[in-house]
């Protein structure tokens, strides 16, 4: 019964019901962009240039949902590598 009333209600929608909620259809946005890039990740040859697509693919995908909210997170990562990289592994780990 209630697979008939969700039914109804897309089928009904009114201007107040909109079908798709703007989260949702982020969402299926991105699981979409996702699931595609696959296919390309997977054509790219050698591994440095298939990090360097899958790197990109991720910042888009951060920026889309995010945007400037996005942006601490990818700060922060750069500090944590450039941490990493300048101090090596007897300090950071």
């Amino acid at each position: 019964m209630v697979v008939l009333s969700f039914v109804r209600d897309i089928v009904i929608a009114t201007p107040k019901m909109p079908i798709f909620n703007p989260d949702d259809f982020m969402y299926a946005t991105l699981l979409l962009i996702s699931v595609g890039s696959g296919g390309l990740i997977r054509n790219v040859k050698g591994p440095t240039a298939r990090k360097l697509v899958s790197t990109a693919v991720g910042v888009g995908l951060v920026a889309y949902a995010c945007g400037y909210e996005g942006l601490h997170p990818l700060v922060v990562t750069l500090g944590n590598c450039a941490l990493i990289f300048l101090l090596g592994p007897r300090y950071t780990e």
